[in-house]
């Protein structure tokens, strides 16, 4: 599905499976840098059983703190559940 969003931030939640499988949420905000802010989010994502992830088109950055990843000045996102191989696939298109 295609969002328009100005940020994102994913990450892990709760525990793995047997398989290395887990949760992971995908929070779309209209802000830059949303975790240095108070904005909400414009989409809260939440997705079960996650093998991996696949990032497509644009540079992201690593928040060691809490092991979340974000991306800024984005102009749309698609994202795709690859429910078969209990994959997400994440594409950006970033302003540049």
């Amino acid at each position: 599905m295609n969002y328009k969003a100005k940020s994102l931030i994913l990450g892990r939640t709760g525990k793995r499976d047997e398989q290395g499988r887990g949760p992971v949420f995908v929070r779309l905000f209209g802000v830059n840098d949303p975790h240095k802010t108070t904005e909400a989010p414009l989409n809260f994502l939440d997705f079960e059983k996650v093998q991996k992830i696949v990032l497509k088109g644009m540079d992201v950055n690593y928040l060691i703190g809490g092991s979340d990843i974000y991306a800024n000045d984005l102009e749309e996102v698609d994202i795709t559940e690859e429910k078969d191989k209990n994959n997400i696939i994440i594409v950006g298109k970033q302003k540049k």
